[in-house]
């Protein structure tokens, strides 16, 4: 992974001022050529620019800039950084101009870039002013395509917002702005998942349709949707409800191992529903790059040994041993590509499509493996129908959660903490999806070994106990159970 570089503000000598100097200006130029549309200036006006007006670029003192580099150690001092960026590639930049501090019942906040294209029409409020706003205004954000979809341009702007906490500590708000292009989606979406919202649908900037995006940070040191319970966690209940993977994934360990015949591969699914939890855990309580890479393959690493023991389950070993590799070899693919590019949807294709045939295969093994009319038909029919039910509503909130987004934080605000948690529709994801997947391992194991179907209910956590006897069961039977 690249890691992010802060151009210093002072250079030894002339000639590495000159060399970092140069390096921007061939970035910046190429990036004006490969992809002019992510820009609103042109490579012809920049590319006869003189060498002082790069140089006062870099020695900007109202701005800071940003540089990706390619692999290699992580640049943790300032010397660090001037050896990076003289020895190693340039992968993409971005900058940030501010902060300029305005008073906050002046500011527009549909438009809050104009207090930079603006600037004559606010005054400066007093230093100690609390209800001042800091404005910080993100420009030049570029990535070679060479290097995009591998988490670069997701880092510059994390550490973009990570420069300006308690950068102005006089105030109690921070704003980050910007301006993207208007057909530019994939930039959209990047800054969308860094917590940016649309504040404008069309901007007209140098002959360019653009649309403003703003990040609002609240008392510098928190983002007003992360850190908001404490400065170690970023999304607290979005962490937390990762528990419930954890919880059933032990108790579906503990309940195997009171079992005589239960083998290693009779365990994978649920250390693989525990990775889940940890992983998504660990991702919402950072927000980093690599591990949502973690969280993003973990949900893959429950579904796939899943799958291929209801594909197998009345299968010879050698028919076993085959769907494995194909699985596996699948899988292991999906994994260096998703990696590789951060590309989604052959990730959710994959996902959804796995979910699907586990149920199809599942409600053939209990057809086959269960007596019509018996009372553990009826048991397991109403575990599995709650099952998908509740994993489909998980499903369906976290969709409803991408698509009002804004709204949800909105409401959030309002009501304020705690109610503000039961609108955190990520964190119900997490727990209907819990319960979902841990009824269907727990359900596809009994079925697959051929264990004894009497009072199966008993054998499972809460609520499959429940829904074997609820409406999600339908009626019952006088007929003997099998």
């Amino acid at each position: 992974m690249s890691n992010i570089a802060l151009v210093p503000r002072e250079f030894p000598t002339e000639k590495e001022l000159d060399k970092i100097v140069d390096r921007y200006r061939h970035l910046r130029l190429a990036g004006l050529k490969q992809d002019p549309k992510a820009f609103t200036a042109n490579y012809e006006t920049e590319a006869q620019f003189p060498y002082e007006k790069w140089l006062s670029r870099i020695q900007n003192p109202k701005a800071r800039t940003f540089i990706a580099l390619d692999q290699g150690e992580r640049v943790n001092s300032s010397h660090d950084a001037l050896t990076a960026l003289l020895s190693r590639e340039w992968l993409g930049t971005v900058t940030i101009g501010g902060p300029k501090f305005v008073s906050s019942s002046e500011i527009d906040i549909e438009a809050p870039w104009k207090v930079f294209t603006e600037s004559d029409r606010y005054a400066a409020p007093p230093v100690d002013d609390r209800d001042a706003v800091a404005v910080y205004m993100i420009a030049g954000m570029f990535v070679l395509p060479a290097s995009r979809g591998r988490g670069n341009g997701r880092r510059l702007v994390e550490e973009t917002v990570k420069y300006t906490r308690g950068a102005s500590p006089a105030t109690e708000r921070t704003l980050l702005v910007l301006l993207v292009e208007a057909e530019n989606e994939a930039a959209r979406k990047l800054y969308e998942r860094c917590g940016f919202r649309k504040c404008s649908e069309r901007v007209e900037l140098s002959d360019h349709q653009t649309v403003g995006m703003i990040l609002e940070l609240e008392h510098n040191t928190t983002q007003s949707i992360d850190y908001m319970v404490t400065r170690y966690v970023a999304e607290f209940i979005n962490s937390l409800t990762n528990v419930v993977y954890i919880i059933y994934a032990f108790y579906g360990l503990y309940q195997l191992r009171q079992k005589p015949n239960a083998g290693f591969l009779r365990t994978v699914p649920y250390w693989g529903l525990m990775a889940v939890g940890v992983c998504s855990a660990v991702y919402h309580v950072s927000l980093k790059y690599h591990t949502q890479m973690w969280d993003d393959l973990s949900m893959l690493f429950t579904t796939t040994p899943v799958l291929h023991r209801v594909m197998t389950a009345d299968a010879n070993p050698r028919v076993g041993i085959v769907t494995g590799i194909v699985l596996g070899s699948s899988l292991l693919a999906l994994i260096i590509y998703h990696v590789k590019t951060d590309e989604l949807l052959l990730h959710a294709v994959f996902f959804v499509g796995s979910v699907t045939t586990i149920g199809i295969y599942t409600m053939r093994l209990i057809n086959a493996r269960t007596l019509a009319g018996s009372e553990a038909r009826r048991q397991i029919w109403g575990m599995v129908r709650f099952g998908a039910v509740i994993f489909n509503l998980g499903y369906w909130l976290w969709l409803v959660d991408g698509w009002v987004c804004s709204y949800l934080k909105s409401m959030r605000e309002t009501v304020g903490l705690p109610w503000a948690f039961l609108l955190e529709l990520h964190g119900w994801w997490h727990i209907c999806t819990g319960i979902g997947a841990y009824i269907f391992i727990a359900v596809i194991d009994h079925l697959v070994s051929g264990e004894d179907h009497r009072n199966i209910p008993g054998s499972l956590a809460w609520p499959a106990p429940w829904a074997a006897q609820s409406v999600f069961a339908g009626r019952g039977s006088d007929e003997k159970q099998e």
